[in-house]
């Protein structure tokens, strides 16, 4: 009664704030096989009940301890993240299972790579049902090893790997990629004999608006529903074109897609990647992205996320998560002296920016030099790497500052890219510390969360930009880096 009274009273995340909770770490390994297998441990002796899913289920406690999961941001003007799992131990080579056929049993555990590998927090059955249980991280199956007791280790790993090393194949007969609008791409000469040129080898583009013979305009037939355009006359130097890029066919309708999220979303659909979880949260102006010859889906990622000061990562439940470099604020939880388990320790940044320079509307030739034909404003713009601005503060007494490197954005326009730029002043205009400290796993805290660190009698508002999920003997906690 007084179970069921408090199961009532408390969520299974405010029961596992409590000291004395009991916490039962779950690992399911679900195979690809015909009878969808899956392999149920644990930590400790669990089984289901009759409501669960499944139901009346046993686990097997062979679960010898869990790997730090870890995820770090790079700073923005380095771009992308890194993320980490480790090996499992486990003490028995056998271990309860589910599938179609039969419903469940013991077996000898086949464990192919890349079966997906789910890690839960659950409490004790008769207080929390099997549903509640809080989903730690998701990963995949890489290498296996054992020894002579049965003892079996398995290595996680997150799809980070597969993502980034996933192929962009650009097909040097057929032309390059090109998405959003982009300035002075160099087209493909598919056709020699009729001066038919590619501007995008998969298909139609929204325009092609201007195509210039080393920065001199040229008479020239589009057909934008192929991506090409053909030459009234041969050219005598280097071919380039405006364009306005992919027009793919999404839900059955033309699309031309125009940000960093639409653009990200087509080039991990040409990769190959299916069945993943993504969030985004990127500023939704237009891009230009040209692609000249092949590269990796990560690659590609990687440059996009930057040009919007940000990052892209596999968190702990597998999903894509692609957002800006985050900013200290105040809003998310505080953490006090009493819930901080170790000592604070920190660093200073090393970066003090003033002003922010920033470079927005590529050119896709940069250094080539125009004739003497060509407008002042086209050779100016053919021999830079693209339109510059910047953004400044009043500098600070007895504050030493660098001019900051040229932050390459994609924007079409300037007002995007300054938005970028400010976010960029407001982290490195003012001098920053990175705090080092460990939390109890109250809540699951990630990438980018917000929160309040306070002791010594000062709170500070700071930002994650780097997390280790620890799950050891005792309580899980976190391991943070926060930027305050």
């Amino acid at each position: 009664g007084l179970c069921q009274r408090g199961r009532r009273m408390t969520t299974i995340a405010q029961y596992f704030q409590q000291l004395d909770a009991q916490r039962i770490l779950l690992l399911h390994i679900a195979r690809s096989d015909a009878n969808a297998t899956t392999y149920r441990i644990s930590s400790k002796p669990y089984a289901t009940e009759a409501a669960d899913t499944p139901a009346s289920t046993l686990y097997s406690p062979i679960l010898a301890g869990l790997p730090e999961f870890r995820r770090t941001l790079n700073e923005p003007w380095d771009g992308g993240a890194s993320t980490g799992f480790g090996t499992v131990t486990l003490i028995d080579d056998e271990a309860a299972y589910t599938n179609s056929v039969p419903a469940s049993g013991f077996a000898a555990m086949t464990l192919p790579r890349g079966s997906v590998v789910t890690v839960k927090m659950a409490a004790p059955r008769h207080l929390y049902p099997l549903a509640d249980a809080v989903t730690l991280a998701v990963g995949r199956v890489n290498r296996l090893g054992g020894d002579s007791d049965d003892r079996r280790t398995l290595e996680i790993v997150d799809q980070t790997k597969t993502i980034a090393a996933a192929p962009i194949t650009v097909d040097v007969t057929q032309g390059p990629l090109t998405y959003g609008e982009a300035y002075h791409i160099t087209p493909v000469l598919v056709d020699p004999g009729t001066l038919k040129y590619s501007v995008h080898g998969d298909g139609a583009v929204q325009s092609i608006d201007d195509v210039f013979d080393d920065g001199v305009p040229v008479t020239f037939t589009a057909t934008a529903s192929a991506g090409t355009f053909t030459l009234a006359l041969a050219p005598t130097g280097k071919v380039t074109a405006n364009v306005k890029g992919a027009k793919p066919t999404l839900g059955g309708t033309p699309t031309y897609v125009t940000s960093t999220q639409a653009i990200m979303e087509r080039l991990i659909a040409r990769a190959g990647i299916t069945g993943l979880s993504t969030s985004f949260s990127l500023p939704s102006d237009t891009i230009g992205y040209h692609i000249a010859a092949s590269t990796t889906l990560g690659e590609c990622l990687t440059e996009l996320a930057r040009g919007c000061g940000g990052y892209w990562l596999i968190d702990r439940t597998g999903t894509l998560v692609v957002a800006q470099y985050p900013v200290p604020a105040s809003g998310g939880s505080t953490f006090d002296a009493t819930a901080i388990l170790d000592q604070v320790t920190w660093t200073e940044w090393d970066r003090l920016h003033n002003p922010i320079r920033y470079q927005y509307k590529p050119n896709w030739s940069p250094g080539l030099q125009a004739k003497p034909a060509a407008t002042t404003a086209v050779a100016n713009f053919l021999a830079g790497q693209g339109e510059v601005g910047s953004v400044s503060i009043t500098p600070a007494a007895e504050t030493t500052y660098t001019e900051s490197p040229i932050f390459r954005t994609f924007f079409a326009t300037q007002t995007p890219a300054e938005d970028v730029a400010e976010r960029l002043r407001t982290l490195y205009s003012v001098p920053r510390k990175v705090m080092e400290c460990t939390l109890p796993y109250s809540e699951t805290l990630s990438i980018g969360s917000t929160l309040s660190l306070t002791f010594s009698g000062t709170t500070y508002d700071g930002a994650v930009i780097a997390v280790a999920d620890v799950f050891g003997e005792g309580p899980p906690v976190q391991r943070l880096s926060v930027l305050v």
